[in-house]
């Protein structure tokens, strides 16, 4: 070749290495537009790569040269092509820097993905097998090197080749002599553990023989200096968790306690201990169901609460042990039930909070904060106790330790707001001081707490302080204190704002006055950030005094929104998002001249690569500058996500599902588009934009339905009223992408998402949305998948475990009937579409329903009120789906309502009465039998020790027995009763069954409620009242009609209430 090219070559590759960013510029651009548009160029770079004396440079021209061989590789004759193969396997032996070594090892993998699938370099395989037993250590590091390597780019050719892989890696791992030939077979293993299948039973047998060895070298990294091979060996192990799960089935109680033995260790360096806690972090998540099994929850939470008393060490978006320890308590909290991480828990915050130390309080009362999210419904059951608790930690004199109340408290108040906001009273005054605490810190975390309680109020609990609230918020807002604490303002006025409703009016005209200017800043991060809180604030209180009284301000502000939108900084960006969408719910059609701009910003922001401007400054030239990072420069790991583009993304995503649901006609020009843009999003490898892109689908499947005037949907198939051919071709389309995401979603978060979805959708449009026989068998295997706990979102290690335990060894029973709340939460909306679905389908469901059964009662057997509540109630709204289609369960449903009557929680009795009324009304099995043990169940729930709609729900039972079999009840005894507990104060809905029953005994004309109605006019008068929702339009109009007829009779009585006078006229 050309020697004065490779010189001319080669000194414009040194000039990528200069300091001065024009030199580097001009050559960059030098080598793209005059050498790197030919083949020669890549001739040229693979013999630098071998012949250059500067290491740096023999690097920099393997990264380039596997850019081209895509590109030129196949233009190159073939003699030369072999010539340049056997060259590079005699060079690589050879270099004797390991970085330039393995990035010669990655150029061998890019020609040999082109060659080897046709057979084009057989020498390759016999080199790498030869090398890799080399008496040679740097040899067999080098043959292993390449292995490891061609496995990121044709697994594939491994597969049928396990057999030899595994009797050369058992040896390799091993390797008495180099660190670095065990450390790259351990790589490989990795890669090796990705392919195997379940079904390979000979390979996971290989691979369990083997993981010892592996196990061995990763307790050697950890006691190295090489930082490389710290993460590269703790990324291996990462990886084998979400892999086949029997490969480290057996190990998994070794590797965890491993794991906390490093992390506790203060003596090793914290990127290590680190380390060990993300593999705690991501153990805790993919094999919850071994964690339980082995009941190692305790265990681990103990460990994790000593960690957490450490200081949090550097920013507060830094990784340390502490914080991770924290995250790992949030992590086993969603994953496993609250008898194995918040029971444990509370057994050791008492001693914590009673010690000396500040940074053991903090550990306990931050532990509180971070596993409430799992455990919401345990901790409503001790809330007054553990709001104790917070509540002196608020009053604590370390900041430190102020601030973990903090946090405690605004979790408290963001799962149990109900709860929370009860105790306004005695939180609010230590709140309102705590946000003009002189420090800094304390003050944020007072302020970000303040916003959670806030949005937990409502008007008359905020009103004894709004003034106060108001006041010290925009002085603060008109402070010096920093951009930062400002956005924290702006948030709680907000929140303020939202709660307060009316009570905001004498501060519109202020906290506008102090809000526009903002409008404008644009200089820094933080002014951005203030600048996006207070558009969405705005949103908020356009929302809030209505868009008459903001019509002055929405030009100004729509057009600073419209600029913002221009700025490519994805926090403002997700914050105006946020305001559109509130802006279209108060404008709705309004909206329209806004949406040419808006909805073309909202496809921009999906349409962003999620690695933008990640490292911009960086380029795979510049990995030479750092010389001893041994990364592959291709790949994109996930470390160069930009998080911040996928909020935006999320944010944007329930935008378009807002502001189509509001302006309804006018979003069809931007429909498909949309829907298509979702479609693509609903396979993102974030659980966020998943989520957000599976309702947004649904919602515009229920606007499209709401906007084609259908006539209200009947029951049953074939549909008695069709949808619209738009609307059909539509939800066709989502039903289907929703059914094949189904398939293979392991997120438990994005499946409660789609049967969420599924069955609000159903219940507006009805049962055309299942679709055909095929589609709802699809359906309802999904559903019985999770009713029996075996869909993959449920399913972490060793699937054989779970579901023929016989076959493996390492099986561990796991007996505990209690299920993590975010498991219940899942099958309670399974249930929650077997509900819609029998709702739309009425007794035509009835036999399929019969396979679900078995599976939903199993339920009431948990030892968890919430599961078993969850079981009665469901039960009861399917069978007022099915009505007479519920018959052929009556039995079986019975007992177990019986038992539910007596239950030791409030709740369950009040459900169970409900249902049992509906299962007395539907079946048309003959319950008369049973009704005097109904009534005396009954009897227990009109005392006061009951729930609070455990009397209206058992007068709803009363009356629901009247209307199936009036003659089986003893009228004389039960009505007198029946009326004197009306009308009904908590629980509007059963005024239906009520009220139905007294209207056909009227029309039976039963001398019994003929002799009560002196007693039922002034109850008729309070009814026909306001509220409107006490009772439904049609039984509202029989009553009117009851009160019309008996005005014959009853005039003198009936003309004292004028609402029944106006109401018969």
């Amino acid at each position: 070749m050309d020697q004065d090219y490779i010189l001319r070559l080669e000194d414009v590759l040194k000039s990528t290495l200069s300091t001065n960013s024009h030199e580097i510029f001009n050559a960059t651009k030098i080598l793209k537009n005059e050498y790197f548009v030919e083949s020669k160029s890549l001739v040229g770079l693979l013999h630098i790569m071998q012949s250059s004396e500067n290491p740096q440079i023999r690097q920099l021209s393997a990264i380039e040269a596997r850019k081209l061989i895509a590109i030129f590789w196949e233009d190159l004759s073939k003699s030369l092509k072999c010539q340049i193969k056997k060259s590079l396997l005699q060079s690589i032996v050879l270099e004797p820097v390991s970085i330039v070594r393995h990035s010669s090892a990655r150029v061998i993998s890019s020609i040999a993905k082109i060659d080897l699938p046709v057979e084009e370099w057989k020498d390759l395989p016999i080199f790498i097998h030869q090398a890799s037993l080399s008496h040679n250590f740097l040899d067999r590091e080098t043959g292993l090197y390449i292995l490891y390597v061609l496995f990121e780019i044709i697994e594939e050719m491994f597969i049928d080749k396990m057999e030899e892989l595994f009797s050369l890696l058992k040896l390799t791992i091993n390797d008495k002599e180099s660190y670095d030939v065990r450390m790259t077979t351990l790589m490989i293993l990795g890669k090796v553990g990705e392919i195997i299948d379940r079904d390979d039973k000979q390979s996971i047998k290989s691979f369990q023989e083997i993981f010892p060895s592996m196990f061995l070298v990763l307790k050697e990294t950890i006691n190295s200096n090489n930082e490389n091979f710290q993460k590269n060996a703790f990324e291996v192990f990462n990886t084998l968790l979400i892999c086949e799960g029997a490969l480290i089935s057996k190990a998994i109680k070794d590797l965890l306690e491993f794991m906390v033995h490093v992390a506790s260790t203060t003596k090793l360096d914290d990127s290590v201990r680190c380390m060990a806690l993300n593999f705690l972090i991501t153990c805790s998540r993919y094999r919850k169901n071994k964690i339980q099994a082995l009941k190692l929850g305790p265990q681990l939470i103990l460990s994790m609460l000593l960690i957490g008393t450490e200081e949090d060490t550097g920013s507060p978006d830094d990784d340390s042990p502490s914080r991770l320890a924290f995250r790992c308590i949030d992590i086993l909290s969603i994953s496993l039930p609250p008898s194995h991480v918040f029971i444990p828990l509370m057994n050791y915050i008492p001693q914590y909070l009673q010690s000396e130390n500040p940074g053991y309080r903090k550990s306990a009362l931050t532990a509180l904060g971070v596993a409430i999210e799992g455990s919401s419904n345990f901790v409503s059951t001790q809330f007054s106790y553990l709001l104790t608790l917070i509540i002196i930690g608020l009053k604590d004199n370390y900041h430190v330790v102020k601030r973990a109340a903090l946090l405690a408290l605004g979790q408290f108040a963001d799962e149990l707001p109900e709860e929370t906001s009860e105790r306004h009273a005695e939180l609010m005054p230590i709140l309102l001081e705590l946000i003009l605490d002189s420090h800094e810190e304390t003050k944020k975390s007072a302020l970000n707490t303040l916003d959670a309680l806030l949005e937990s109020l409502d008007s008359n609990s905020i009103s004894n302080y709004f003034s106060c609230i108001m006041e010290r918020l925009l002085g603060l807002f008109q402070s010096n204190s920093t951009l930062e604490i400002k956005s924290t303002v702006v948030a709680a006025i907000g929140s303020a704002v939202y709660s307060a409703k009316d009570q905001f009016s004498p501060y519109f005209e202020r906290t506008i006055e102090c809000f526009i200017p903002v409008l404008e800043l644009k200089d820094s991060e933080d002014e951005l950030e203030l600048r996006g809180m207070v558009t969405d604030t705005l949103g908020t209180i356009a929302e809030t005094v209505g868009k008459e009284k903001f019509t002055p301000y929405i030009e100004y502000v729509v057009q600073s929104a419209y600029r913002g939108m221009q700025i490519d900084h994805p926090r403002l960006r997700e914050c105006l998002f946020c305001f559109f969408a509130i802006l279209a719910r108060v404008y709705k059609h309004e909206f329209a001249p806004f949406l040419h701009v808006v909805i073309p910003a909202l496809i921009q922001s999906l349409d962003k690569d999620d690695s933008d401007d990640i490292y911009k400054d960086s380029d795979e030239n510049d990995s030479i500058k750092n010389f001893d990072n041994d990364k592959d420069d291709t790949l994109l790991d996930m470390s160069k996500v930009n998080s911040a583009i996928t909020m935006e993304k999320e944010i944007a995503v329930d935008a378009l599902g807002e502001i189509c649901s509001h302006t309804k006609e006018l979003f069809i020009p931007y429909l498909e588009e949309s829907k298509e843009r979702l479609i693509n999003l609903s396979t993102h490898f974030y659980e966020g934009v998943r989520k957000a892109a599976i309702s947004s689908l649904w919602r515009f499947t229920a606007t499209l339905y709401n906007i084609s005037n259908p006539q209200q949907w009947l029951p049953g198939l074939p549909l008695k009223i069709p949808l619209h051919t738009d609307v059909d071709k539509f939800a066709t389309s989502v039903r289907d992408i929703t059914i094949e995401i189904l398939e293979d979603e392991s997120e438990r978060l994005v499946v409660i998402e789609i049967c969420q979805n599924i069955s609000e959708t159903l219940k507006v449009c009805g049962p055309g949305i299942l679709g055909d026989a095929e589609s709802i068998q699809k359906i309802s295997e999904h559903i019985l998948q999770i009713l029996k706990k075996q869909h993959i979102s449920q399913l972490d290690e060793d699937i054989d475990n779970l579901i023929n335990n016989n076959e493996n060894d390492d099986y561990v029973e796991n007996d505990d009937k209690d299920i993590a709340e975010y498991d219940a939460l899942l099958i309670d909306s399974a249930i929650d579409v077997l509900i819609s679905i029998s709702h739309v389908l009425g007794e035509e469901y009835s036999q399929t329903f019969g396979f679900f059964l078995p599976h939903i009662l199993k339920y009431y057997e948990s030892e968890t009120a919430n599961d078993r509540s969850m079981v009665i109630s469901g039960l009861g709204e399917i069978i007022d789906g099915l009505k007479a289609g519920i018959t052929p369960y009556t039995e079986q449903i019975f007992h177990i309502f019986m038992k539910a009557l007596d239950d030791n929680n409030e709740e369950i009795r009040s459900n169970a009465a409900c249902s049992m009324g509906l299962l007395c009304q539907y079946s048309k099995y003959d319950l008369t039998s049973q009704y005097m043990t109904i009534f005396s169940k009954l009897q227990s729930l009109f005392s006061n020790n009951n729930h609070k709609n455990a009397k209206d729900n058992a007068i709803g039972c009363v009356s629901r027995l009247i209307i199936s079999h009036p003659a089986s009840v003893p009228l004389t005894q039960i009505l007198p009763l029946l009326v004197s507990f009306l009308p009904l104060q908590n629980d509007y809905s059963e005024n239906f069954p009520v009220y139905s029953a007294i209207l056909k005994l009227y029309k039976l004309n039963d001398i019994n409620i003929i002799s009560l109605t002196e007693r039922l006019i002034p109850i008729f008068a309070t009814v026909l009242g306001p509220p409107e929702e006490q009772l439904t339009e049609p039984i509202r109009n029989e009553l009117i009609e009851l009160v019309r007829a008996l005005n014959a009779n009853y005039s003198e009585i009936i003309s004292q209430y004028p609402c029944l006078l106006n109401a018969i006229r």
